[in-house]
């Protein structure tokens, strides 16, 4: 499922409604895999592994909110409860450089 994610400097964060299923299964099974692919050039990307090591209410839709004015200039719409998972990234794999 295509997702928005941030980078805290150490951890991936992501989001999901609260009861949905991404969040059971991640519940189920805490290993993860994300996939970013440069909005300038679909060939680079990064391929990203890890473990969500914890989940958290999104307070006040604080998470959801940054990245929804991130990606689509506003506040998040739906304004139902969500969580926000932390993943710890074990291996990075990339196309080439990311800037370029």
């Amino acid at each position: 499922f295509p997702m928005w994610v941030d980078f805290d400097g150490s951890h991936l964060l992501a989001s999901s409604p609260v009861g949905s299923r991404k969040g059971q299964a991640i519940r189920h099974r805490p290993r993860v895999a994300v996939s970013i692919v440069s909005t300038k050039t679909p060939w680079r990307w990064l391929s990203v592994s890890g473990r969500v090591v914890d989940i958290a209410p999104d307070e006040e839709l604080a998470f959801i909110d940054r990245m929804s004015q991130k990606y689509v200039g506003r506040p998040y719409e739906r304004r139902s409860p969500r969580e926000v998972f932390t993943i710890e990234v074990d291996r990075v794999s990339h196309s080439g450089t990311w800037g370029a």
